[in-house]
């Protein structure tokens, strides 16, 4: 069942789940409301949430909920919204996700044109090629554990790749597949975007 956590004050643990039927991006039925494992509210369809929703909290306190759309929630804590896509940690555990789905595709795509074309890459462009793929599917699935310590090495790692992965791509037919790399100079753009502001502003050492 998907579901969404939340915390109730900044950088605090997140004790508020929300999980619901269905898929990652479609909410179908049964959304429910856990605070610290114990179940406090139950809404049999998602379109009761169109309209805002008001839980109390054992604590007195009223939590505001709301469903925009997709699987996004708008939660808020006595008017403090908990559920921003532009809190530091929200963005990089979003960028992340993206990176694992991006990076793996990217991977399998490469084996896949390996093993089914006649003529094989160059071994140079073959092997930045995957280093590429590689390091973007372990830098969503390892960084957001180990953020702070990570997060500059593995930056200037990628960096150094995106110039190797252009460099190999041009020797091996005189020319540079420019849409390879505008989609991962973007992640590379997004990621050191989103994790510098995580670096600065979050104090925790896993996000």
């Amino acid at each position: 069942m998907p579901k969404r956590r939340f915390a109730l004050e900044p950088d605090g643990p997140e004790r508020l789940e929300i999980s619901w039927e269905g898929g990652w991006f479609l909410v179908v039925a049964n959304v429910r409301v856990k605070l610290d494992g114990k179940e406090i509210a139950v809404f049999l369809s998602p379109e009761i949430l169109r309209s805002e929703q008001v839980v109390m909290l054992p604590d007195g306190t009223n939590l505001t909920l709301c469903w925009t759309g997709s699987s996004n929630f708008l939660v808020r804590r006595e008017g403090v919204d908990l559920s921003s896509l532009f809190h530091p940690k929200r963005k990089l555990k979003n960028d992340s996700h993206f990176l694992i789905i991006f990076g793996g595709t990217s991977v399998i795509w490469f084996i896949w044109e390996l093993v089914s074309k006649e003529t094989i890459y160059s071994s140079t462009f073959s092997i930045v090629s995957l280093s590429l793929g590689l390091t973007t599917l372990f830098l969503g699935i390892l960084l957001p554990a180990n953020f702070h310590r990570l997060f500059i090495p593995t930056m200037l790692s990628y960096s150094g790749l995106l110039v190797m992965f252009a460099v190999a791509d041009f020797l091996d037919d005189e020319r540079v597949n420019i849409m390879n790399l505008i989609a991962f100079g973007f992640i590379w753009i997004n990621f050191f975007r989103d994790g510098l502001e995580a670096f600065r502003t979050l104090p925790n050492k896993k996000i």
